[in-house]
């Protein structure tokens, strides 16, 4: 079991508000420049926050322009936020207004409002999330990052566009599916969950999931996996089967599973059928 210590260090100026409003008894004490540590067992670091100004009423810290740090093993996250409300008694800090967590990778994912609960060194949000890492661009509603696991998982209603070079050409791809997508940075893989559909070039495939993994050099794409009820259409042929193995650099498609192959004439009737 996890335990944490938490150390606040205040620097600057510190001046003791007293409250006027009715039924207030509690002081308030504002903070110019801050900074907030939670340590392992072990005594590593956990996460850090620091930033510009702090108010301090009873349990509650309400912070203006924050910077904080998630540490991993293989990460670091770093988090900013133009406003905070951090609980002393739960360890959760509210984030919002400019939202950003970005890691050590360049994966960066903006939203308007989270939480981050620094006893699971998680943060997670129900609005609206927009991850960039490289050329790629996802967008979902919903997203949890798990820093200690170096994963995010983007919650529903997934859209992912890709952009790649080939040749002198740039090539987009289209990924949706109702969600969850899962991405683990340190296992290199994205997990695409629920009616699945990919638009690639002058090819569609519908999956009840794909999963797509990245080498260890420079995360490019190495094999896309589908499975579950795979169709692929191409032109006038439609592919069929339980799943479909693309392998990138040999461009070689296996499609496995009882696989089908439909050939349509210009009546739009099928020409041929076979296993």
């Amino acid at each position: 079991m996890r335990r944490f210590f938490v150390v606040a260090l205040f620097l600057g100026l510190f001046v003791p508000v007293w409250a006027n409003d009715a039924g207030q008894s509690s002081v308030s004490q504002t903070i110019e420049g801050f900074k907030l540590s939670g340590f392992n067992p072990d005594g590593s670091k956990d996460w850090d926050l620091n930033g510009k100004t702090a108010y301090i009423e009873d349990d509650v810290m309400r912070f203006d322009k924050i910077e904080g740090h998630g540490y991993s093993k293989e990460d670091i996250i770093k988090v900013s936020s133009d406003k905070g409300l951090y609980n002393q008694r739960t360890g959760n800090l509210l984030l919002s207004e400019n939202v950003i967590a970005q890691s050590k990778t360049g994966a960066k994912i903006i939203t308007d409002k989270a939480m981050w609960d620094t006893a699971s060194n998680t943060i997670h949000t129900d609005s609206h999330v927009v991850a960039i890492k490289g050329a790629s661009i996802a967008q979902s509603n919903g997203a949890q990052v798990k820093i200690d696991e170096n994963s995010v998982d983007m919650k529903k209603d997934v859209v992912v566009q890709i952009e790649r070079m080939e040749g002198n050409k740039k090539v987009k791809t289209s990924i949706t599916c109702d969600g969850p997508l899962q991405v683990n940075y340190e296992k290199k893989t994205a997990v695409f969950n629920n009616n699945v559909v990919v638009h690639d070039k002058d090819a569609v495939i519908y999956s009840d999931k794909l999963f797509v993994y990245f080498n260890n050099d420079d995360n490019k794409i190495t094999d896309i996996v589908a499975k579950g009820n795979v169709r692929i259409i191409k032109g006038d042929n439609e592919t069929k089967g339980q799943e479909a193995h693309y392998n990138v650099s040999t461009q070689e498609l296996v499609m496995t599973g009882r696989p089908t192959v439909l050939f349509y004439g210009e009546d739009g009737q099928n020409a041929l059928a076979g296993n």
